[in-house]
């Protein structure tokens, strides 16, 4: 997401404002005081209708600060963090193939949903779900054409597209940006099967970590990378402020 101007002390978000349809920004100290966001707020009225404020959970004073000032804690945004295997040996999964430049269908739209459903955009009771939706959709849309992903694989079973998976890189690590498996095929390994063709995809892109972001409320995700060798690396605290 891109960003070009700096109003005060918040980055305005130019992808999101124009995304979105209205003026989007996210606030650039990491720590203020109440009264220091009280005025920065108050000066942002009238010119950004969202701001976003990324917090350390450690940082109390901050927090107290943006309960004080309205702010929504919508995420505990949770990075996760393991090795690429040099060699995975394994057998190839007939089930699981890329479709990295296919068109975008039903299937996916609806696994994409199901990626997004403990999303801030979702949660935000200020958003009325066609923010969450759209952002999601789009996300997936771009991964298949190549623009945000290197890779798109997914699961298939009995003819239908029941699991997927996106791969990109941020700051040299192979990245998972979305993830889904259709409700009715959980508990049967397919997203175990994802994660491990992705590391062997990974593995042979040469990357050495792959690393992963999820919701810190999302147990079951959690649990399933902390299953999977992945570490937690680092927590944050996302609140949304409506002005």
């Amino acid at each position: 997401m891109s960003s070009e101007m700096l109003i005060g002390s918040i980055k305005t978000l130019d992808w999101d404002s124009q995304f979105f349809g209205y003026p989007v920004g996210k606030i650039e100290p990491l720590h203020l005081s109440p009264e220091n966001l009280k005025a920065i707020l108050a000066n942002l009225r009238g010119k950004i209708k969202l701001a976003y404020w990324f917090v350390d959970p450690k940082d109390k004073i901050s927090n107290e600060a943006a309960k004080e000032n309205g702010g929504f804690l919508l995420d505990r945004k949770t990075t996760y963090l393991r090795s690429v295997p040099r060699k995975m040996v394994s057998k190839k999964d007939s089930h699981i193939k890329s479709i990295l430049g296919r068109p975008l269908n039903r299937e996916l739209c609806l696994l994409a949903l199901e990626a997004g459903e403990h999303s801030r955009f979702k949660l935000d009771p200020n958003c009325d779900g066609s923010e969450f939706e759209k952002l999601y959709i789009e996300w997936i849309r771009k991964s298949l054409s190549g623009e945000i992903a290197k890779d798109v694989l997914v699961y298939r079973e009995k003819g239908r597209q029941v699991g997927f998976i996106t791969l990109g890189e941020k700051g040299g690590r192979c990245n998972i940006g979305l993830i889904a498996v259709s409700p009715e095929f959980r508990t049967k390994g397919i997203g175990k099967k994802l994660i491990e063709s992705s590391l062997k995809k990974a593995g042979g892109w040469g990357y050495r970590k792959m690393d992963v972001v999820t919701q810190g409320d999302n147990i079951a995700a959690c649990k399933f990378y902390e299953q999977l060798g992945f570490k937690l690396e680092s927590v944050v605290n996302v609140y949304h402020f409506w002005l």
